[in-house]
């Protein structure tokens, strides 16, 4: 069916809404019958010509995106079982050393944000000498080589497990958290600006 049908009737039987190119939101608005429909995005309407013509810039930025958060939502949820597993070799959570790789984790997630903001006052002077884009392939990289660093460690310490693999973390944090919005920024239409903003954090948020 068309998007109008549906915009006369409460109860749109789910099978019409799924027939839609893109998903339609129904509701009601609290104490009334009146329906509203948001984010329409169907053939022919702003929303859906506006995001097939994204601009090129953003399609990439958003497959970096998000493979990018997909790497750091694994690090928050898995860093723990990783570290003890791996590392300190036990499963079992009322082990002294279970608890102790835990406890690690909490400092190394700790540092790498101490390292972040450190490293956020940093980076803008490597964008300076070179360029956005570099800088964030280089803060990417040092990412990758920290969490890939905590595999090769045998012998725990409060240097080699809490504060070397996040140095590259906290520089990589840094630079997701602002240099990709800068770069989008500067290749989107003003008007189209908010909702192209919004458009690319789906790239955050898909990943969960």
């Amino acid at each position: 069916p068309e998007l109008n049908e549906c915009q006369g009737r409460f109860n749109c039987h789910p099978n019409d809404l799924n027939s839609l190119t893109f998903p339609t939101v129904v509701g009601s608005f609290s104490g009334t019958a009146a329906p509203y429909i948001i984010g329409s995005a169907v053939p022919g309407s702003d929303t859906y010509i506006d995001f097939v013509n994204m601009p090129k810039t953003m399609k990439q930025l958003g497959l970096v995106q998000f493979f990018s958060w997909f790497a750091l939502f694994s690090m928050w949820i898995y860093t723990t079982l990783a570290v003890t597993q791996h590392i300190y070799k036990t499963t079992d959570t009322t082990s002294e050393s279970y608890n102790t790789g835990a406890n690690q984790v909490g400092e190394m997630f700790a540092n790498y944000n101490l390292i972040a903001a450190i490293a956020a006052f940093l980076l803008p002077l490597l964008v300076k000498y070179t360029s956005r884009k570099f800088t964030h392939f280089v803060a990417l990289v040092c990412g990758g080589l920290g969490l890939i660093s905590i595999y090769f460690i045998s012998e725990p310490t409060v240097f080699t497990m809490e504060w070397l693999p996040m140095i590259g973390v906290g520089i990589a944090w840094a630079s997701i958290l602002s240099i990709p919005y800068a770069m989008l920024s500067g290749s989107l239409p003003s008007s189209k600006m908010g909702y192209y903003m919004g458009v690319f954090n789906f790239f955050i948020v898909i990943p969960i």
